[in-house]
């Protein structure tokens, strides 16, 4: 019967719309993981080596640490940050550092030091805003997808409503109508016929049939002659 089909849309549309949120869900969980996971693993590990490199510069000339020591702490680390070149400019800033900092670690004068020094703070400069800009990525996936999901979740209420009013207006109502008129039947109310309402076609085509049956047998003195021990399975 066609009065099925809005009931087979609305459970599809419900099932649909529940392996939309599904899917959504999992593809901002598996963007916002790997998001946070590179500000970790990339990000921060060449502002380690910047720090790194930073403090062994400000320790040259210290009578506690020879500048031999210092000068391969900062080799490893420049090492390091080289090896983890992930942000656009790094390439550039690690050549400038390399250019600069055997000068001044071998030199007295203040200028390769500061140039040094520049390049470092840059090269941390560019990682820093990387991070912050994979958290910005990272919430903006967030928000969408969550706001996706809140959409899905009204359609889903407004579909599960309109699933809700096609059951009652095509399957709940009709059978408390049919059953109205064969208990009054039953009580003794010969007259009581289907109303047909506004009700789908297929519905009202079957209440026709229904009060036409009824019409047919209204002289009968004892319905329960008619129906055999139907009635009698109502009791």
């Amino acid at each position: 019967m066609r009065i099925a089909q809005p009931v087979r849309i609305g459970i599809w549309t419900l099932i649909l719309l529940n392996i939309v949120m599904s899917v959504v869900s999992i593809w901002a969980l598996l963007r916002i993981s790997p998001a946070i996971e590179q500000i970790l693993d990339r990000n921060d590990r060449s502002i380690q080596a910047c720090e790194t490199m930073i403090s062994s510069l400000a320790l040259i000339h210290n009578t506690e640490t020879t500048n031999d020591s210092l000068l391969n702490q900062f080799k490893s680390a420049l090492s390091t940050a080289s090896d983890n070149i992930t942000e656009q400019g790094e390439k550039e800033t690690l050549a400038l550092i390399s250019k600069w900092y055997p000068l001044a670690f071998s030199n007295d004068t203040t200028e390769p030091y500061r140039l040094t020094i520049a390049a470092i703070n840059q090269l941390s400069s560019i990682n820093r805003k990387a991070m912050i800009d994979g958290e910005n990525e990272a919430r903006r996936i967030s928000f969408a997808g969550g706001w996706i999901i809140v959409a899905m979740g009204i359609f889903q209420f407004i579909a599960g409503m309109l699933l809700t009013r096609s059951l009652s207006r095509n399957t709940i109502e009709p059978m408390e109508e049919i059953l109205a008129v064969i208990m009054s039947q039953k009580r003794g109310d010969r007259q009581r016929r289907c109303s047909l309402g506004d009700y789908p076609t297929d519905i009202r085509l079957l209440f026709v049939e229904i009060n036409a049956f009824l019409d047919k047998n209204s002289r009968s003195s004892d319905l329960t002659d008619l129906f055999g021990d139907s009635f009698n399975k109502w009791d």
